[in-house]
Order: C-alpha cells, then sequence, then structure tokens
C-alpha cells in the first residue's frame, strides 16, 4: 500500500506544471487567431499607389523582396523597398511589410534632404560614358 501511495503522490505533482503548461499553450494559441492566416501581400504597383497617397509623394518607386504569389491573376509580395520623392524634394527610402488592405509595417527609414538649388547632383551626368572614344 505504502508503493501506491507514493506512485498516487508521484503522478499528482507532475500533473501541476503539466496543466500549467497545456493552459499556457492554450492562451498562446487563443490569444492569436490570426497565426494560421496568411500575411497580407501587394501588388508593386498598390504598394506605389499607397505610399504616394500617404506622403503626397511626386513619385515613389517600390521593388518587390521575396517570392512572388499571385493573387487576383497578379503578382504579390510581401515586403518592398521603396524610394519616395515629395514635392518639395525630399527623398524617403522606405523598406515596408503590408499588414492590411491599406496598412504597412515599416521596417526601416531612411531621409535624404532635397538638395539645394543648383546644387549639382551625385554620381554621372546623364549620358557620361566612363570610356573616352579615342
Amino acid at each position: 500500500m505504502g508503493r501506491n501511495a507514493w506512485l498516487r503522490e508521484a503522478l499528482a505533482s507532475r500533473r501541476g506544471p503539466i496543466a500549467a503548461a497545456a493552459g499556457a499553450a492554450a492562451l498562446f494559441l487563443t490569444a492569436h487567431p490570426a497565426a494560421g492566416v496568411p500575411r497580407p501581400a501587394w501588388s508593386k504597383a498598390w504598394a506605389e499607389h499607397e505610399l504616394r497617397k500617404h506622403y503626397d509623394a511626386v513619385s515613389a518607386v517600390c521593388l518587390p523582396l521575396g517570392p512572388a504569389t499571385r493573387e487576383k491573376r497578379s503578382d504579390a509580395f510581401k515586403e518592398f523597398v521603396c524610394v519616395v520623392v515629395t514635392r518639395d524634394g525630399t527623398r524617403y527610402t522606405i523598406r515596408l511589410r503590408p499588414r492590411s488592405k491599406h496598412a504597412w509595417t515599416t521596417l526601416g527609414i531612411d531621409r535624404r534632404p532635397a538638395a539645394p538649388a543648383g546644387a549639382p547632383e551625385k554620381g554621372h551626368p546623364r549620358g557620361h560614358s566612363p570610356r573616352q572614344p579615342e
């Protein structure tokens, strides 16, 4: 009888941590209902449209990162790197990940102020060839 009592006590003492772990797992799964739902994806054109609208920009150009998924007969992506030029000439380089149809998470942003009027542009001027003909 002493052995059975010891076995019951050992099993009972192990039920507590197991029940706590099961409860924590259940809370985690119910706290994140979107765990099985795929993240939103945007087309390149939609990402550019959303940024132009949000920043009241003159132009926005985006490059998708990662593999494409097919949504409504077009390619969609889950991450982008975009350059946005505002009306005052300020340039933003933004890395973003869509959260919904109209919202995104900014993963990184770099702001470059507008160049002063008359300042030369950095880089090669248009039409410049690194090799000069002889």
